[in-house]
């Protein structure tokens, strides 16, 4: 411990009305850290269920193997760990996610810092999820309507044209 903050006094933050569980971790450092960045890319940000979405990213300062952790949130479920990866050379990672439940999924990724540098969370990604049955029924429905569309116009041009009547020819 420095001698600076030997005789210091100790502050007690309670943890009252926080969330009561947690995936990241926590740190002290008796230094100031340097900062870090996230980046995070999804791709498509619109998929059908059960269909596979690219999740792509970088910290930097460029770490290589850094523990990259992904958190999702679906719907208004509670966030929850998705799975960790690990950074490459140039402290880049990237993910296959298949994703299995309907709706609007959140997705961010973090990671929690080391002795030189602070934790950082990259910005919260959105990816829109289409159910199965929705696309279905939307196909269906677009084959009826283009079915009703030919049928009306088949039938208007099978209909026989009235002709006027003529005058009768008077014989001469």
């Amino acid at each position: 411990m420095p001698r600076r903050v030997e005789k210091a006094p100790a502050e007690v933050i309670t943890l009252e009305n926080c969330e009561q569980t947690t995936y990241g971790q926590v740190s002290a450092s008796y230094k100031t850290l340097a900062s870090s960045t996230m980046s995070l890319i999804v791709s498509p940000t619109y998929l059908i269920q059960g269909g596979t979405v690219t999740l792509s990213g970088q910290l930097s300062p460029s770490l290589q193997n850094r523990t990259i952790t992904i958190y999702v949130k679906i719907n208004n479920s509670p966030w929850k760990v998705l799975d960790t990866i690990t950074t490459s050379q140039s402290g880049y990672f990237t993910y296959a996610w298949n994703i299995e439940d309907a709706g609007i999924c959140y997705i961010r990724s973090s990671w929690s810092g080391n002795n030189d540098y602070a934790g950082t969370d990259s910005p919260i990604q959105t990816v829109t999820v289409l159910s199965t049955f929705f696309v279905l029924l939307l196909v269906i429905t677009a084959i009826l309507v283009c079915i009703g569309i030919i049928v009306f116009i088949m039938s208007r041009q099978a209909q026989p044209t009235i002709q006027e009547p003529q005058p009768p020819e008077i014989p001469s």
